[in-house]
């Protein structure tokens, strides 16, 4: 961690921590850098490094104690230290909701409060009161916070004759800012965009790289919480009019133009144009951070002026910090590993998906070798164990976003479904170089009052996946399964994950109905062996297009809830990496 000015010293110091890192700045004051960050560069990268430090925190230090554990102790007094370490993080949590006095990311929301459990102890506030005292609360916190902190002091002593090289200090939660502009690409010219919302004021880090060091600061006079706040409630009171509803497609056009578009145009005069107006000409690629509210958006599908959208002007990633990016690029797995289908089975208390099993096998030619799971094999146990061998893991089917507990979201499978939970507590993908969630909100999310969420997407990243394909709302088969065919056509062909998205999503919207389709159609079924099954999808598909007129999958409800988060700039496809 860098040296801080004193002007920083005021915003980060205060709560000491075990592990000799520096206390986690709170998201509310955030905005206060800016009148620093703007000084001096020194000062910028100052700027940058407290933003970072305030996102994802409970899924970097999940990441960290993974990656850093005392191997050559006993296992009782591994036991012991994992212990401590997660009740001083539960402890220190505490302590920063009590400084917010409750905030949430979501008016009305619990998610302030909501414990998020890895498979071990609640690392969250979970057992805070409320409404929470104020002053004598937090004195008591502090001094159990001293009494455990000494408790690892003891513990690290013990641990230190039997692994000489173990020390928390090494587990680096937040990169420097150095060390994120090492992974900003030259080619094509590449700019990392970090948000960081505030109550009082807002603030987008735009860092240029390219040898270059630069770093600009953006004002955001218009985005703050409280805007936030009502632009995400809006956004999913408009999600909710089509969500679990017998709605028409073209009646899913109708509610996006009336109820969506506007949310999302509110969102991109707010969130992107100021940032699109600092930004250098000759730019093709923005890897985003969000934060807070500005997670559940696909900024990439919203409108910044003349009609455009981002997408069309910018290949987007996302990523929920900088740090977790950089922990994703350094990852190398073999090229040994298999590509993994898994299909949806039949038969599951959801609604029939037609066009998977379509996907599945047009994807099943296209790579040649793999392994394909389906019916009574699909199986979460199944899923997890062949996990450990694939260099890229395909869902296609159904899963359930859960906002009232996130890791009991699901991925039907036979049986018992996979479980958010699951993928936190248990799955490992060391040979993954991508995993493609073609399902409905597979990366969906309640924003935190602290960054700190969870969906499928920052699952598989934690998992070992360095990208994951996932997707925003309920998606509808017809288009995400030629999405998903394109999508494989080109990233097989060279491209990366997100330029091979990008281009598909292109590709989806322009297709006209009729010959075009129809031929599409045709190629895209002939990989089913049962023909009455081909043509049914394509009676089905004529059915789905016949009132979206000539450019049937131009509206962005039919592509845009796909994104790609993670290193998708640089991971080969399977075929390449042999």
């Amino acid at each position: 961690m860098p040296k801080q000015p004193p002007a920083w010293c005021a915003l980060l110091t205060g709560i000491p921590d075990a592990d000799m890192r520096v206390r986690f700045p709170p998201s509310s004051r955030l905005s206060s850098c800016l009148p620093v960050a703007a000084a001096a560069p020194g000062a910028l990268r100052q700027g940058v490094w407290a933003a970072e430090a305030s996102r994802s925190r409970l899924l970097l230090d999940k990441v960290a104690q993974e990656e850093l554990r005392p191997v050559l102790a006993p296992p009782g007094l591994q036991a012991e230290y994992a212990n401590l370490r997660e009740q001083l993080e539960r402890t220190r949590l505490r302590l920063q909701r009590e400084e917010h006095g409750g905030e949430t990311g979501l008016t009305g929301s619990d998610t302030g409060r909501r414990g998020l459990n890895f498979g071990g102890p609640a690392l969250s506030a979970a057992a805070v009161p409320a409404p929470r005292p104020r002053g004598s609360a937090r004195k008591e916190l502090l001094k159990l916070l001293r009494r455990q902190e000494k408790e690892m002091e003891a513990i690290l002593k013990r641990i230190k004759p039997h692994d000489l090289e173990f020390d928390p200090r090494k587990a680096g939660l937040v990169v420097e800012c150095e060390a994120i502009e090492a992974l900003i690409r030259s080619k094509p010219r590449t700019a990392f965009v970090q948000y960081a919302l505030g109550r009082e004021k807002s603030v987008v880090f735009v860092l240029l790289g390219q040898g270059t060091g630069e770093i600009r600061p953006v004002r955001l006079p218009r985005l703050r919480v409280e805007e936030m706040e009502r632009l995400s409630a809006a956004w999913f009171q408009a999600y909710s009019r089509w969500r679990d509803k017998s709605v028409s497609p073209e009646g899913q056009v109708r509610e996006w133009e009336t109820h969506v578009r506007p949310v999302l145009e509110q969102v991109g005069a707010a969130a992107l144009e100021p940032v699109l107006a600092a930004l250098p000409e000759g730019l093709e690629r923005l890897v985003i951070s969000p934060h807070q509210s500005l997670h559940i958006f696909p900024l990439h599908a919203c409108p910044v002026g003349g009609g455009r959208l981002l997408g069309d002007q910018f290949e987007v990633i996302y990523t929920p910090s900088f740090t977790m990016l950089h922990r994703c690029a350094q990852r190398h797995p073999d090229a040994g590993g298999e590509p993994l289908l898994v299909e949806c089975p039949e038969g599951v208390p959801e609604r029939y998906l037609p066009f998977a099993r379509a996907e599945c096998a047009a994807l099943g030619r296209r790579l040649g070798g793999w392994r394909r799971i389906s019916g009574d094999e699909a199986t979460a146990e199944a899923v997890a164990a062949m996990g450990r061998d694939c260099g890229l893991l395909h869902y296609s089917g159904h899963a359930r976003f859960n906002p009232k507990k996130p890791l009991k979201s699901k991925l039907v499978l036979t049986g018992e479904p996979l479980t958010l939970g699951q993928v936190f507590g248990g799955m490992r993908l060391p040979r993954n170089r991508l995993v493609v969630l073609s399902g409905c909100e597979s990366g969906l999310l309640v924003p935190d009052v602290l960054d700190d969420y969870v969906s499928f997407t920052t699952g598989f990243l934690y998992a070992g996946a360095p990208c994951v394909v996932s997707t925003l709302w309920a998606i509808p088969d017809l288009p995400s399964a030629l999405l998903m065919d394109r999508f494989y056509e080109l990233w097989l062909a060279g491209l990366a994950p997100a330029a091979a998205l990008r281009a598909a999503q292109g590709w989806l919207q322009a297709l006209r109905a009729g010959p075009d389709l129809n031929g599409v159609m045709e190629a895209f079924t002939q990989n089913l062996e049962d023909r009455t099954d081909a043509r049914h999808c394509r009676e089905a598909a004529a059915k789905y297009v016949a009132g979206l007129g000539e450019r049937p999958f131009a509206s962005p409800i039919h592509w845009a809830a796909f994104t790609c988060s993670g290193v998708g700039y640089g991971q080969p496809c399977a075929q390449q990496a042999e």
